[in-house]
C-alpha cells in the first residue's frame, strides 16, 4: 500500500501536489511525460527523491526504508541496466543486492511472459524489453 497525504515534491522545473491518495496493493501505472510530474511522483513513492512537504508511507513505512524498498518495484524511464551482463545475470545481481531469496530468473522472466529475454545480452534489449 502507498499512501501520501498533502505531499509535495519538486524537482526543477517540476512540482507536484498537494496530492493525497491512497492505492491498495496491486500494479499501478501513472500515465504521462516527465514534464507532467509523473517521473517525479514515482521517484518519490520508490523512495528515490523525498518529499518537499506532506508525507508518504509504502507498506506502512518510509518509502526509503530498506523493508519498504523490498517490496516496491520501480521501473525508471531509461531502464538503467549493465549493457555487458545477460538478463539472468543482471537479474541474479539484482536478487543478491536487494537480500532476496534466491528464485531463478527463468522463473522470474516467466511471470512476464518474457522467459525468452534471459540469455540475451542487456545491452541487445529494446527499451521496453529493458523495461519489462
Amino acid at each position: 500500500m502507498i499512501r501520501a497525504t498533502n505531499l509535495v515534491a519538486k524537482a526543477a522545473p517540476v512540482r507536484v501536489g498537494p496530492l493525497t491518495l491512497r492505492l491498495g496493493p496491486g500494479a499501478y501505472a501513472l500515465i504521462g511525460r516527465p514534464a507532467d510530474g509523473v517521473a517525479l511522483l514515482l521517484s518519490t513513492f520508490a523512495g528515490r527523491a523525498r518529499a518537499s512537504s506532506g508525507k508518504v508511507e509504502a507498506l506502512g513505512s518510509a518509502p526509503w526504508n530498506v523493508n519498504a524498498r523490498r517490496g516496491i518495484g520501480y521501473v525508471a524511464i531509461d531502464a538503467p541496466l549493465p549493457e555487458m551482463l545477460r538478463v539472468d545475470e543482471a537479474l541474479t545481481l539484482a536478487a543478491r543486492f536487494r537480500g532476496e531469496e534466491n528464485v531463478a530468473p527463468a522463473d522470474r522472466l516467466a511471470k512476464l511472459g518474457i522467459e525468452a529475454l534471459a540469455k540475451r545480452r542487456v545491452g541487445s534489449l529494446r527499451l521496453e524489453e529493458r523495461r519489462a
